[in-house]
């Protein structure tokens, strides 16, 4: 303690340790002698500061309890406090806000969502973005859009459910076109199975509960325009991020790659069968196990139709000419 109030005391002490600590170098100047300045002014006060309080200790805690008791109800413990109340209440109200139990509500949600992020993003970044030259697309890339777009308005506008879900995989098999047109014919076939099993699958369920007796039709349609905006909205972003991603020029590295590897360590010729087969079987074996699993899901449905038609033993056939069970 009395060092540190008085260190000058230990100056030439020091300045001898430096010299012998470091004998090679120039001598190191040691100054700690008191100085009148900024450091010696801030010491003080902070030593004043510390006396007054504790000096005064008892009559401060007093002065300061009073003052909490008269701004109690601004401090930050009442802060505080309304902070946690506040937390249920909010959580309430954001639930109700936005969980109503319905999917459309909550597909809406995510939509806008999403678009404004996109929207926001592009708007920071739209002046540095490249897009794609215009090139003339070929018939069957136009079918299989048009046939997207058909199926689309059609399953805003049909009210039967049969028809309603046939009009929806016109949006599914134009999807596969545009895989067979862009040359990924794997996924395009996946994709014509998966869709027709789901039309399979669906059609039978409905045709169960129109023999039921339950409702076959939707009701009238209530105009949203909300939602219409939200859906144009999120498609014309998604297009637009498609057409910046396809702007940049085409790399043929792995195309080259492909073309030169595929005789030499794969042993074929045909490079699309061997990318399928060499370079990314699991990925095929992926495929190939959802079109199983497809065709497993509908055999079951596809059997109890089968038996649905069949007449039972010793039934009337539809001709009027069946037998007696056990006749001969």
């Amino acid at each position: 303690i009395a060092l540190g109030l008085f260190p000058f005391f230990a100056q030439d002490l020091i300045a001898a340790a430096s010299d012998a600590m470091t004998p090679d170098t120039a001598a190191v100047a040691v100054r700690l002698s008191l100085e009148l300045g900024p450091a010696l002014g801030s010491l003080a006060v902070t030593l004043a500061i510390g006396a007054v309080v504790y000096l005064f200790w008892d009559p401060l805690h007093r002065l300061f309890e009073a003052a909490a008791q008269r701004i109690g109800r601004i401090g930050m413990a009442s802060q505080y406090e309304r902070s946690l109340a506040a937390i249920p209440r909010l959580a309430a109200a954001s639930t109700r806000a936005f969980q109503t139990g319905r999917l459309p509500a909550y597909v809406a949600i995510a939509s806008g969502t999403i678009g404004a992020a996109l929207v926001a993003a592009f708007g920071s970044g739209a002046a540095d973005l490249a897009w794609p030259a215009w090139e003339t697309p070929s018939a069957g890339f136009v079918g299989a859009a048009v046939l997207i777009v058909v199926g689309a308005l059609a399953a805003c506008v049909l009210r039967d459910r049969l028809v309603l879900l046939l009009a929806a995989g016109l949006v599914g098999y134009g999807s596969a076109l545009l895989f067979l047109f862009t040359g990924a014919p794997d996924v395009a076939y996946t994709q014509f199975t998966v869709e027709t099993v789901f039309v399979i699958v669906v059609a039978a369920v409905l045709l169960e509960l129109r023999r039921l007796g339950l409702a076959a039709s939707l009701p009238e349609p209530v105009p949203r325009p909300l939602a219409a905006a939200l859906a144009a909205l999120l498609a014309s972003v998604i297009a637009a991020l498609l057409l910046v991603a396809t702007s940049g020029a085409f790399d043929p590295a792995l195309s080259t790659f492909f073309g030169e590897r595929s005789v030499t360590e794969a042993y074929g010729r045909n490079v699309v069968n061997v990318i399928l087969v060499d370079y990314r079987a699991l990925d095929t074996l992926g495929e190939i196990t959802v079109v199983m699993l497809s065709l497993l899901a509908a055999l079951p449905l596809l059997q109890a139709l089968r038996l649905g038609a069949a007449p039972a033993p010793g039934a009337a056939r539809p001709d009027g000419r069946g037998r007696p069970e056990g006749g001969r």
